[in-house]
């Protein structure tokens, strides 16, 4: 996914909330204050092919594609963000109704910034997860609050790794600056909530 913001003229502080979706989807999707003017001015000097789906533009390149709605940025791969076209125009399901992406969300906080990792088979970076979520906000000067999620493929190999973890906070092995404030084993899903120190997005 092209991540050169600035760019295009996207100041990510702007953000009202972030959505990414990785894995079985590809897409970034943000909501704020943004000048929409000036980010069709900055994509449109920038060299891409140029199509309309239903209604809307897509701006297409090399490492991936960017529309914009009347308050949303979307950036991914072309067929997911002509899939999440659709859910907006109602034409289609949303991806919130698959049960492992509301999994987390649900557990997830309120932060305006989300992501969510559903791994294809192979694609996990360890054999019993099958995904990954995350949310944060920022409740002081570079200090962040963070919720973890981990899906994994059964409830005893959630279980295993809260006990580990757990072990591992009394056993003082935390990152440097990093709080742990609740640790949880919810079925398959295993909950990290901290708070975070010198933390930049």
């Amino acid at each position: 996914m092209d991540t050169n913001y600035k760019d295009y003229g996207i100041d990510l502080k702007d953000a009202d909330y972030m959505l990414s979706l990785v894995g079985r989807y590809y897409i970034l999707i943000i909501k704020g204050g943004f000048d929409f003017d000036s980010i069709t001015s900055e994509l449109n000097n920038i060299p891409r092919e140029v199509q309309e789906y239903l209604g809307i533009t897509i701006w297409e390149g090399f490492y991936g594609s960017v529309a914009l709605t009347e308050d949303l940025i979307i950036m991914g791969n072309e067929e997911d963000i002509r899939a999440c076209l659709e859910v907006i125009k109602e034409e289609s399901s949303s991806v919130l109704e698959n049960k492992e992406v509301m999994g987390f969300i649900d557990r997830l906080t309120d932060a305006p910034q989300l992501q969510c990792s559903i791994f294809e088979e192979g694609d996990s970076p360890q054999d019993d997860i099958l995904g990954m979520g995350s949310s944060f906000d920022m409740i002081r000067k570079e200090t962040a609050r963070i919720v973890r999620a981990y899906l994994f493929i059964n409830e005893d190999s959630a279980q295993s790794a809260f006990e580990e973890l757990e072990e591992g906070i009394k056993s003082g092995e935390v990152q440097e600056g990093v709080t742990i404030k609740q640790l949880d084993c919810d079925g398959r899903f295993l909950v990290v909530k901290s708070e975070e120190q010198n933390w930049l997005y």
